[in-house]
């Protein structure tokens, strides 16, 4: 249990122990972290070819992602609905703020989404066993959590300016406690033991990490189902941001999950105004934290 806790968290505070100032060396750290996470995802479509029975299990997938997606949203936005009297937060929606959606904004999310397909249908065709390939993985994913780290500690937000808002911190708690019984029913649906359902649903829309992990510490169909759960909502996010909006900026800020600080934020910001800026910021931070912090919890009671 400590030890996969320790994988996963140590790494990350470790990074996020250090400071760093220069744009030079922080534009550096993005670089690597974006092929790190580029590598880590086409080796996941590859260990997804080497899988049992995959025509079956790609059924499989398709079934949690469907399931998981549903529940989660579900619960997520009837939660916030209910939290919308304690969560004012005052927008400013006009007809010149609303945002058109654009083939661009799916643009590296359909890119990585192909690294997965790529990495599958070359494991598919060549069906090739790459030396020290479950070792590699755990490495570059150690080294990845590192530089997450020095990136969350380059957004400069101080524990100070956290406390000060509380209604980020609020949305931030709701979605974490509402995702738990979400995903508990999703995983009674599915028949799946439960510290693995609460994994799956503890990725918050962050894809590119909750695939990742899931993938290293328990396997190759999980952490894909881990993957495309998160894009989907992320993808969801896009189109019903604007549309909650006008009826309660909670609902639309938390439901960005973890990309509310970084990719959707933007979408927030057009919808909804400045003032919904710094909330949004620290609700995504904390479920920034939170992911990888709760997949290594949950995992830790998992036992195959």
């Amino acid at each position: 249990m400590l030890l996969n806790i320790t994988f996963i968290l140590a790494p990350l505070f470790i990074g996020y122990a250090i400071s760093i100032k220069q744009t030079r060396l922080i534009n550096w750290v993005n670089r690597a972290c974006s092929k790190m996470i580029y590598l880590i995802l086409t080796l996941m479509g590859y260990n997804l070819a080497f899988i049992d029975h995959l025509s079956a299990n790609l059924t499989r997938l398709s079934m949690i992602c469907g399931v998981f997606v549903g529940l989660v949203s579900l619960f997520n936005i009837s939660a916030l609905t209910m939290m919308h009297r304690y969560l004012v937060i005052p927008v400013n929606v006009s007809q010149s703020q609303k945002v058109r959606i654009s083939p661009q904004m799916f643009k590296d999310s359909l890119f990585m989404v192909g690294l997965v397909a790529f990495g599958f249908i070359v494991g598919l065709i060549g069906h090739w066993h790459l030396p020290y390939q479950a070792q590699l993985s755990d490495y570059i994913l150690m080294l990845l959590l590192a530089l997450i780290g020095l990136q969350l500690r380059a957004s400069e937000l101080s524990l100070r300016q956290i406390l000060l808002d509380h209604r980020g911190i609020l949305i931030a708690l709701t979605i974490i406690i509402s995702t738990i019984p979400a995903t508990l029913l999703a995983g009674w649906i599915l028949d799946l033991p439960h510290p693995l359902a609460l994994a799956l649903g503890s990725g918050f829309g962050w894809y590119s990490l909750s695939g990742i992990l899931i993938s290293g510490q328990v396997n190759a169909l999980m952490g894909s189902s881990a993957f495309f759960i998160d894009l989907f909502r992320e993808l969801l996010a896009i189109f019903l941001i604007p549309l909650l909006m006008p009826f309660s900026a909670a609902c639309a800020i938390g439901y960005g999950g973890a990309t509310s600080m970084d990719f959707t934020l933007p979408i927030i910001s057009r919808t909804g105004g400045a003032r919904c800026v710094p909330v949004a910021i620290v609700s995504g931070f904390i479920l920034s934290l939170a992911c990888p912090a709760l997949i290594a919890i949950w995992l830790s009671f998992y036992h195959p």
